[in-house]
């Protein structure tokens, strides 16, 4: 008996409590970390370092805050920069980062083209509300409330949703069931299959035992959050109606571009696949904007035509 109890108080101290332990971190409140408080030196960000700050220093202040009610009753945060178009493009920023960050550099160059941009706070990332945050499973139904927000204007005639990371995945999972007739395309940066591959990746990089961390940790979250690590976009992408462009760097390393490629190849609507020469992690909108503008914008033109 007192070997069993050894036993059983060993497992708990090396499994079970360190996975709590990453529950609450990996899955609880999450500070935004912009640009500016974030660490941009070395061969990551450091090409492109001052052109991040000076979009971020370019936005700041100029949005106009909009709030809706989440599905769990939670208040969600956005960011409208509004010149007056008819287009808009609502963003959707990855897993424990800034709109800013993510979409600084990118979001100048949509309102230069013609495009009021919302940028969305996450769900349990800074000013939004919500407790948890789970990579894009509970985020999804986030989603139509976004566009039931912009659905309710009359000043937008079409709306392109645009994700980098875990911001692809929520809208990965939400795209079987957009039916919007504003709704005209979607972009996906950086965009990964399941939460489960992301941390198996990242257990391997870290050496963690993920043997028997992931599956008590998908325990975990099952029974709290009610969401399955396992679940891929893959049976969501196959029912999607809107066109879909994906991004994806060729030198990522935290969602490699394979996991980028079968979801495009999970896809039934019309689709287009752009490879960033170069570019790492969520960094497409910002190495590559040069290189994919023309094509991107060509993409997005079609769709939002009226037989598009």
């Amino acid at each position: 008996m007192l070997v069993f109890a050894i036993i059983v108080g060993l497992l708990l101290v090396i499994y079970v409590l360190p996975c709590m332990v990453f529950y609450i971190i990996l899955f609880g409140r999450q500070k935004e970390r912009t640009a500016a408080e974030s660490n941009l030196l070395g061969n990551y960000y450091e090409p492109w370092r001052e052109q991040m700050l000076a979009a971020e220093q370019a936005l700041a202040g100029t949005g106009k805050r909009i709030t809706v009610t989440a599905s769990d009753g939670a208040t969600l945060c956005g960011d409208l920069h509004s010149r007056g178009y008819r287009r808009l493009i609502i963003m959707f920023h990855g897993y424990m980062t800034a709109p800013t960050k993510n979409f600084g550099v990118s979001a100048l160059r949509f309102l230069a083209g013609g495009y009021d941009v919302l940028l969305v706070h996450q769900r349990a990332h800074g000013p939004s509300g919500g407790r948890h945050t789970a990579l894009g499973l509970l985020e999804q139904s986030d989603v139509p409330v976004w566009i039931g927000w912009a659905d309710g204007l009359d000043v937008y005639d079409s709306v392109i949703l645009c994700g980098v990371s875990m911001g692809a995945a929520s809208l990965a999972y939400a795209a079987s069931g957009i039916r919007s007739d504003k709704v005209r395309a979607m972009i996906l940066d950086s965009s990964y299959e399941s939460p489960w591959k992301q941390f198996r990746h990242q257990a391997k990089k870290w050496h963690i035992p993920s043997l028997i961390m992931l599956p008590l940790l998908n325990l975990t979250t099952m029974a709290f959050l009610r969401v399955n690590l396992r679940t891929t976009v893959h049976s969501s992408l196959q029912n999607a109606r809107v066109p879909i462009v994906f991004l994806h760097g060729t030198a990522d390393t935290t969602a490699a571009i394979e996991q980028g490629q079968a979801n495009y190849r999970s896809t039934s609507s019309e689709k287009l696949f752009i490879p960033i020469e170069g570019a790492e992690h969520t960094l497409s909108l910002i190495a590559g904007i040069e290189q994919i503008w023309e094509p991107l914008t060509a993409f997005l033109n079609k769709a939002q035509q009226p037989n598009g």
